[in-house]
């Protein structure tokens, strides 16, 4: 068990991390340092490098805070189950605070090797309920059992990203729809024909 976080410490850490937000939507990852968190937030420098001991660090802690409590729920329709995954990713990085400062990430990402391993482990952790759906898929037949799970997810993932990151398209329940169908009858698909 873990000890409640003092009120105070609670109130301070908030602050620091509003800020950080801040900052990173007005200027980018180069707009954070110290110093301006220190201002912006009202907390004294040394009591910010208590709780963070790196740049890399705070902006990381200010980007998962952004994110969902979402738990994934698991109901033994891996189709299902990984198409309801995907609209609630879709609607996240369409409408959160995540969402908005995710290309500031990816941005900081290829110039801070801290925050590049980071935002690894964070997206590895995201990732490995879909893969576990997709393992279910599997198991239950509905995905092919030589499938490369890590393949699959991203295949599913990465065009949702294409379009709100690059094409700047939405991301409607038609378009998941198809994605869905298309991911799950390729591979099924491939198999049958391996089989001929």
């Amino acid at each position: 068990m873990t000890e409640p976080l003092d009120p105070r410490v609670a109130r301070t850490q908030c602050a620091v991390i509003e800020a950080t937000r801040a900052l990173l939507c007005e200027g980018g990852y180069s707009a954070i340092n110290f110093d301006a968190v220190s201002k912006r937030s009202g907390v004294a420098r040394t009591t910010i490098y208590r709780h963070w001991s790196s740049i890399a660090e705070l902006v990381h802690a200010a980007a998962v805070t952004a994110h969902d409590d979402h738990t994934a729920t698991f109901t033994g329709n891996a189709c299902d189950d990984i198409r309801r995954e995907l609209d609630r990713l879709a609607q996240h990085l369409s409408t959160s605070e995540k969402g908005r400062l995710l290309p500031i990430l990816v941005d900081a990402a290829s110039r801070d090797p801290e925050i590049l391993a980071l935002q690894r482990s964070f997206a590895a952790e995201r990732k490995a309920a879909l893969v576990t759906m997709a393992a279910q898929g599997v198991e239950q037949g509905e995905l092919s059992e030589d499938l490369d799970l890590e393949v699959f997810v991203e295949r599913l993932v990465g065009p949702i990203f294409f379009r709100l990151l690059i094409s700047h398209q939405p991301v409607t329940k038609r378009y998941l729809d198809r994605l869905v169908e298309t991911a799950f009858e390729l591979p099924l698909r491939a198999r049958a024909n391996r089989k001929q």
